[in-house]
């Protein structure tokens, strides 16, 4: 009577691919640069010394990718910039990302007092064509000159902009003020 072994070859190779498989599902994510990716993530890398590199492609190669998945980034070397492709709404479209050569110049958060112009004899004169959105409430040193500036705050009962008047409140050229839900709080001493 002749012997096969290809039952237990068969069984073997069951064996290491139910282990193969196993240990894959035990551990999903992918570490490069690390022995111990994010649970969170599907691909963690990890370096200080080395960078990711994006797909680079021109405006109509990216333009000609067919139905690209939602997020997929692209770097445009054509325009110099990061495109993300965003499903919603549909059709779709690519979006830019902001960059260093595309970021407005004459914006300031203005978090306290400190992030205003200082005052020169107790006039706080603003950069003109310069938007200044307000944060949480800020008490001014100085009357304000909006010298053609723009003032904006988007929480109405948050962000607020409070002076101590001592003899006398200065005029606001309402022309030239911008202002979302805004308070501006003048006391008189």
């Amino acid at each position: 009577m002749k012997k096969s072994y290809i039952p237990s070859s068969l069984i073997g190779g069951i064996v290491l691919f139910v282990f193969l498989f196993s240990a894959s599902a035990i551990q999903a994510q992918v570490g490069i640069g690390t022995t111990n990716p994010n649970a969170s993530s599907a691909l963690d890398i990890s370096s200080t010394t080395k960078g990711l590199l994006t797909p680079r492609m021109t405006t109509a190669q990216r333009l000609a990718i067919t139905t690209p998945a939602n997020s997929l980034l692209v770097y445009d070397t054509s325009l110099e910039s990061f495109y993300y492709y965003d499903t919603t709404p549909a059709p779709g479209a690519w979006i830019r990302i902001n960059s260093g050569s595309n970021q407005r110049n004459n914006y300031v958060l203005v978090k306290s007092a400190a992030d205003l112009p200082s005052p020169i004899s107790g006039t706080i004169t603003l950069l003109s064509n310069t938007y200044y959105e307000i944060n949480g409430t800020i008490t001014l040193t100085g009357s304000i000159n909006l010298n053609n500036a723009y003032v904006a705050g988007l929480d109405a009962n948050e962000d607020v902009l409070s002076y101590l008047a001592e003899l006398f409140l200065q005029e606001i050229q309402v022309a030239v003020l911008e202002i979302l839900p805004l308070r501006v709080h003048m006391l008189s001493i």
